[in-house]
């Protein structure tokens, strides 16, 4: 695996150059809080867009309201159907009922997602049964520590179903992905791409 720090123009023509090859190709893209992960997915995806490349998947935009992220939407790149996936725990803006799940759903850092919303970015992927791009955004502590989540979104990645892949991760997990995905490279982003103070 090769592992480097990137910026935003370097990034996007290697991702060219592995799309080019024809071979399964799958990148991780990491970086702390607030390095603007989706944010360079949302640039990949534009990239890929006007290379005429299909595009499936699924990003997860934020949800800013008065300056503050709220919540976190799920976003169908085939279809453009937009959900609301999670919403900010009470407990983490102040306003409490001591951060318990919302009905029908499953809590994990300050977050509060929605089992149905989950269900149906399922749904997406797997009916990704081959795809030129891929993004899946992001495959997290639900996914890797809880075994929940976007379990699709693992069985697409180890069945190969995509030509070129772009997966965000967090720091903490690298280390797990790259056990299970050792042939895949890693993107770091650095400050030099940092459209945003939110992922």
């Amino acid at each position: 695996m090769s592992s480097h720090t990137s910026t935003p123009a370097a990034s996007l023509a290697f991702l060219s150059e592995a799309y080019n090859t024809r071979a399964p190709s799958l990148f991780l893209i990491t970086g702390p809080s607030g390095s603007g992960k989706t944010k360079w997915c949302q640039k990949a995806v534009e990239h890929a867009r006007q290379h005429q490349w299909p595009v499936a998947g699924l990003l997860a935009p934020p949800v800013i309201e008065n300056g503050q992220k709220i919540g976190i939407d799920l976003l169908d790149l085939s279809s453009s159907e937009r959900r609301r996936l999670a919403t900010l725990r009470a407990d983490c803006d102040g306003h409490g009922n001591g951060g318990q799940p919302p009905e029908a759903g499953v809590s994990t850092g300050a977050w509060n997602f929605y089992y149905d919303v989950l269900a149906w970015g399922n749904g997406v992927l797997k009916e990704t049964t081959r795809a030129d791009f891929v993004i899946v955004d992001e495959l997290g502590p639900l996914e890797f520590r809880q075994r929940q989540g976007l379990q699709a979104g693992l069985e697409l990645l180890d069945a190969w179903r995509y030509r070129l892949a772009c997966v965000t991760i967090r720091p903490s997990l690298v280390g797990a992905v790259r056990m299970r995905w050792p042939w895949s490279r890693l993107v770091i982003l650095d400050s030099l791409w940092q459209p945003a103070s939110y992922d």
